[in-house]
């Protein structure tokens, strides 16, 4: 192999290694959804107290730290919802480790916040920030009721078929770089997921909500929630790994033919 080729060989593997795997994919869909072990890794538990889901798609980009999620509600009597993504493991009892969203659809306009998730299995982090004895101040990251900067897009949608969309789309880079208050067992991962995922998601209906003066929660209170609950969920690069490796070995093959 000719230097050419081997300068051809460098190029299509740089430029399949800075684009390989950096935007994951994860989607789901309620009407081929079994409770349990799911195809290709991980289990998955599904309950539609609160509401039904129909589909979730979610996306993060390991480069920009870019994160989207977005749910299709049975029901536009669903309005909120609490969640917490991880890297494999169930976000449940990760107490310190993770960002725990909650999407406030009951208001006039949409509110979404990230708190340091305190590990407990519920909504509890918004007014106690750790598993310590007593109640601990919370750990509110951010709050779009108070900073816009790390939104992108934050919507709902009440479809003309009766269902209900909610979506966000932020940059987690705040997030994923906060120094939480109550440290936990593992270091800090904040949001984010690559080739697995882990899910900790409860959608509840009959949400009120009201807010303090720094754009946290002063109450959540709700009438049902369900679940979605998961550990090492596989997930999907997006397709321009695929396209940056077509395109480099394309561009060797043409070297090759001209160099003979």
């Amino acid at each position: 192999m000719n230097k050419k080729i081997i300068a051809s060989v460098a190029l299509a593997m740089a430029l399949v290694g800075a684009a390989s795997a950096t935007t994951y994919k994860w989607t789901w869909n309620s009407a081929t959804h079994v409770n349990g072990n799911q195809a290709g890794g991980g289990d998955l538990w599904y309950s539609a107290g609160g509401g039904g889901i129909k589909t979730i798609t979610s996306e993060y980009n390991t480069a920009n730290k870019n994160l989207k999620y977005e749910v299709n509600f049975s029901s536009q009597q669903t309005n909120g919802y609490w969640l917490a993504l991880s890297q494999g493991d169930n976000p449940k009892g990760h107490a310190g480790e993770l960002a725990l969203f909650y999407f406030d659809a009951s208001q006039s306009a949409p509110v979404l916040l990230a708190y340091n998730y305190n590990g407990v299995n519920g909504d509890t982090s918004h007014y106690d920030g750790s598993q310590a004895a007593g109640t601990q101040a919370p750990d509110l990251i951010l709050s779009s009721k108070t900073t816009t900067n790390w939104i992108n897009q934050l919507q709902v949608i009440n479809n003309i078929d009766g269902t209900r969309t909610m979506k966000f789309d932020i940059d987690a880079t705040a997030i994923n770089n906060h120094v939480p208050l109550y440290p936990g067992n593992t270091p800090w991962e904040g949001a984010q997921f690559g080739n697995k995922m882990g899910v900790w998601f409860h959608q509840v209906k009959g949400l009120s909500t009201s807010y303090n003066s720094n754009g946290g929660l002063n109450t959540w209170s709700h009438q049902g929630a369900g679940y979605l609950d998961g550990s090492n969920l596989q997930t999907v690069p997006e397709p321009m790994t695929m396209t940056a490796l077509a395109l480099g070995l394309a561009g060797v093959a043409r070297r090759r033919r001209n160099s003979k």
